[in-house]
């Protein structure tokens, strides 16, 4: 191996030049210029031109931080709270849009001034341009890495002025929607957040250090571009050492000192690395390599994983993974711009994991370093994105060259890092597919240890068919079929046999699944008190002050709290159907944490904070998301008592190994009593999606009431345990003493309440004044930015309501309710509410309304009796169980001494709801 890297070195190095022996120099400590800066704004351009770069009086100013934070922008205009584009995100506290000007002095020691030196703005949005003592050092534009600029042969010993402009204008044509840049999630703010740093550098000096994660057998492969500014070839120590973050023992250096000839250029070597331990999830190692020339030194941390796809599987270090992703698109509530600390990317990663995730997408950004750093650390796959969201991508040519450019700052800045797995050029593109592939075949030979994709999904055939440079593919559904369930859960009835190998099996390249779930769960407003930052929360504010007016603020806790457990209940199946498709590679979810953006889509289990809302704890969540989740293939989730329960039990198992000799068990139970229990020893669990444990037959002839029962599966050995309800009621039609049933208010039917009767009435859809259609599944994404959709969030149910004695419910929407509530309305209640008790059963409405949508309800009218019902329980009873359940419940109930409604309800009144 020593013989080996001499020769790479001889290539590179001219060793005919006679050499120049250097002195040792000492080095020079960086110079952090965070701190009181001033600055003024600039909205009509005239900075340069009165040549503020030579100074000016300002505002003073903390940097790093932004404009907002020292007072400076438009202030939000307070009307905004009563117009609609209140809910559309949350809003700057105060706001600027154009060219700002910092400035700062700074002292310099004189060891300082002899070196070539580089200033760095970790992240900026978008453009900077520099002077330092007047000087101009340039302009950089990134939205994704650091601006650095040489700052050679302008500084002096002693007192010393930098200044920065900042303009934070749309400085490509992007066209795009692109989290990077949107008022959205982060805001369009003007700052320098990050590193502020001026550091020096010898004359000759290790431009970059370049580690590549993909082991070469037991090698590393490390590239040292070295620049020698001296104008001869000098003679210098250089060596490279690589040694384990986690074991001081495991260490390995290698010298190349030779001589070094004027210019640049670059020593590829292969180092040695004894015992080296693969990075993982299971197995986060990393090392350090540390590269020294002369007094010089440069490391780099990194870890060393092998990435390959097999089979249209992914392998990670030569063993199948699976993806259990969620997406970060740029939210961060408190300030409006992401963080460049290790701690804040550590807290955020160690909510997703505590939840079973091990991937995170970044929705059309890419993060600062410090993501990377902490993902490293805790094992989390990352995929990265072009700054893009655009439906014209390629068909611009200044904005192909900034995305070209600006991919290859991306590689150039943060493939080094092993949780940097995955790239794709943006998110649902469209346009010239051709460019897009010839771009990303481009960027396949800078990082050929990263995975790459043309697009995060696309609303065109390349969403459906993978490109040809595509080595992965992010679909939400392919030309074979769905690969989410947002596509069909409302029209297909609930099971578990289901999966998506229909849209799977044809893909040749691993299969991701794209933004699944987006089921809005009604805002928080206990989250309001939070903002206490740079933005502030328009769209809460504004439902709290609509409840308020409406004297029901106090419901919207439990809104909040029964549309998360219906999301939950979506998201359950959602995600165990991924973990039984053969061959699928994982999902993303959209997502774990609420995105604030977009007509406030509040679709997270999380706040968006990264916060509980309090809907389920993360071990429970782990349950079926998580390395290895139970499995129960059911073909329906409501039966008869004449039938039998038959299902297959199963297990998803994407563990560091097998598991072998395992003990599992299923149990069926009905509250705290086991009606069936079935064991299975000694059982080897392989590697993959749905490996089969066994069967299970349970007759239910025994039940003779409707029942909700729970089924586990466990094994209590690994820890593992996952849970469905399911429902049963007689298998023969109940017989009921029947009531007067009417379907339209009339004279008849006032006639038998005027008699002291009691009346049932299953009002039709037409005979409704105002109805408010419902579905089972949740309102997609956001009421708001998908306006023409049904605009409820679930049910609200006083479960504790006699008239479920013989109907078991949640207080929530689950799946026995789906035969129900699939195609469904209600009557809003709205205009009558004032003084009168909640119904019994009602949907939450959109929250940008806040009507009263009721399902079921009762009042006295005169001396008679009234229960209203809006669901279809009357036609194919044969073939409908729940319906049939409920109408025999209602009629029960109705003919009990229990009914005796609280509330009393006006003919008028009547007549307001009713034609």
């Amino acid at each position: 191996m020593k013989s080996r890297i001499v020769e790479l070195v001889l290539a590179v190095i001219a060793l005919s030049w006679l050499p120049l022996i250097l002195a040792a120099s000492e080095p020079v400590d960086p110079i952090d210029l965070a701190g009181r800066w001033s600055v003024k704004l600039d909205p009509d351009d005239r900075g340069e031109q009165e040549q503020w770069f030579d100074g000016f009086t300002g505002t003073e100013i903390e940097l790093p931080g932004i404009c907002t934070e020292a007072g400076l922008g438009k202030p939000l205009d307070a009307e905004i709270v009563r117009l609609p584009k209140a809910y559309q995100h949350l809003h700057q506290r105060r706001s600027y849009l154009g060219a700002a000007w910092y400035q700062r002095e700074f002292e310099l020691p004189e060891t300082f001034t002899d070196r070539d030196a580089t200033l760095t703005l970790e992240r900026v949005l978008w453009e900077s341009k520099v002077w330092v003592n007047g000087v101009c050092l340039g302009t950089q534009s990134s939205l994704s890495t650091a601006h650095q600029f040489s700052a050679a042969n302008v500084l002096r010993a002693g007192k010393n002025q930098i200044v920065v402009r900042v303009d934070n204008r749309e400085q490509v044509p992007m066209g795009t929607l692109s989290h990077a840049y949107t008022e959205e999630t982060q805001t369009i703010w003007n700052g320098l957040i990050g590193k502020i740093q001026l550091s020096a550098k010898p004359s000759v000096s290790i431009e970059r250090l370049s580690v590549t994660p993909t082991p070469v057998g037991n090698a590393i492969r490390v590239s040292v571009e070295v620049d020698n500014r001296t104008g001869e070839t000098v003679s210098l120590p250089l060596s490279v050492k690589v040694r384990s973050t986690q074991s001081s023992k495991s260490e390995t250096q290698i010298d190349l000192s030779r001589e070094i000839p004027a210019g640049r250029q670059t020593v590829n070597v292969e180092v040695p690395a004894k015992d080296l331990q693969l990075w993982s999830e299971f197995s986060p190692h990393l090392y350090e390599v540390v590269c020294e020339l002369d007094a010089q030194q440069v490391a780099v941390t990194t870890g060393f994983r092998k990435l390959a796809v097999e089979d249209s599987q992914i392998l990670i270090n030569g063993r199948r993974s699976f993806m259990r992703g969620t997406l970060d698109c740029c939210i961060f509530p408190k300030t409006g711009y992401p963080p460049t600390d290790v701690e804040s990317w550590t807290r955020q990663f160690k909510v997703a994991k505590s939840y079973g995730l091990n991937h995170v997408r970044f929705h059309s950004w890419c993060p600062p370093e410090a993501a990377f750093a902490a993902a490293d650390r805790l094992g989390i796959y990352l995929q990265v994105e072009l700054p893009c969201w655009t439906n014209q991508m390629g068909q611009d040519p200044q904005v192909n060259r900034f995305f070209q450019t600006e991919g290859e700052r991306i590689f150039h800045s943060y493939s080094h890092h092993p949780s940097f797995m995955f790239f794709s050029l943006g998110n649902e593109l469209k346009g010239d597919f051709k460019l897009m592939d010839q771009m990303l075949s481009g960027f396949r030979t800078k990082a050929e240890h990263i995975l790459m994709t043309s697009t995060s999904f696309s609303f065109s055939r390349r969403g459906r068919v993978p490109g040809p440079q595509d080595q992965f593919f992010v679909s939400q559904r392919t030309e074979s079929g769905w690969v989410r369930g947002q596509g069909f859960f409302n029209q297909n009835a609930p099971e578990t046999v289901g999966d998506f190998n229909a849209g799977v099996s044809p893909v040749s390249q691993p299969l991701i699944s794209h933004e699944i779930g987006q089921y809005s769960v009604f805002p928080n407003l206990e989250e309001i008190g939070k903002y206490d930052g740079n933005l502030r929360p328009l769209a809460l504010e504004a439902i709290q002050a609509n409840l308020e007016s409406q004297g029901r603020v106090s419901d919207a806790k439990l809104a909040t709290h029964n549309s998360g457990k219906l999301a939950l209940t979506l998201y359950k199946e959602e995600i165990e159907r991924a973990i039984r498709t053969p061959g699928q590679d994982g999902f993303q979810l959209l997502s774990l944490q609420d995105f604030s953006g977009q007509g406030t889509a509040t679709v997270g289990i999380l706040d968006a904070f990264w916060d509980s809302k309090g809907l389920v704890e993360p071990e429970t969540f782990r349950d079926f998301c998580s390395v290895s989740v139970p499995l129960l293939r059911l073909e329906k989730r409501s039966f008869t008592a004449s039938e039998t329960l038959r299902a297959k039990v199963q297990v998803g198992h994407f563990g560091a190994k097998p598991m072998q000799d395992t003990d599992w068990m299923c149990i069926i139970k009905r509250q705290d009593e086991t009606l069936f229990q079935k064991q299975w020893s000694g059982v080897d669990i392989a590697i993959g999606n749905a490996i089969d444990i066994g069967q299970i037959e349970f007759a239910l002839g025994k039940i003779t009431r409707p029942s909700q029962l729970e089924i586990s599966v466990l094994c209590p050995e690994r820890d593992l345990e996952n849970r469905w309800s399911v429902w049963v009621y007689p298998g023969e039609r109940e017989r009921v003493q029947e009531v007067k049933v009417f379907n339209q208010l009339g004279s008849e039917m006032l006639q038998a309440l005027e008699r002291g009767e009691s009346v049932l009435l299953l009002p039709q859809r037409e005979s409704i004044r105002h109805p408010i259609d419902g579905r089972f599944v949740p309102v997609f994404w956001s009421p708001l930015h998908f306006p023409k959709q049904s605009p409820t969030h679930g049910t609200i149910i006083k479960n504790d309501h006699p008239v479920f004695d013989r109907f078991p419910t949640d207080s929530h929407t689950n799946w026995q309710w789906w035969e129900l509530l699939s195609e469904s309305t209600s009557v809003d209640m709205t205009e009558v509410a004032q003084g009168r008790s909640l119904p019994i059963m009602r949907f939450i409405d959109k929250f940008n309304r806040n009507a009263l949508p009721a399902i079921l309800w009762e009042a006295k009218i005169g001396r008679g009796k009234l229960f209203v019902c809006t669901l279809d329980i009357e036609k194919d009873l044969d073939r409908r169980p729940v319906a049939a359940a409920l109408r025999n419940a209602i009629h029960n109930y109705m003919n009990g001494d229990a009914f005796d409604p609280a509330d009393e309800i006006t003919k008028s009144q009547l007549e307001v709801l009713f034609k």
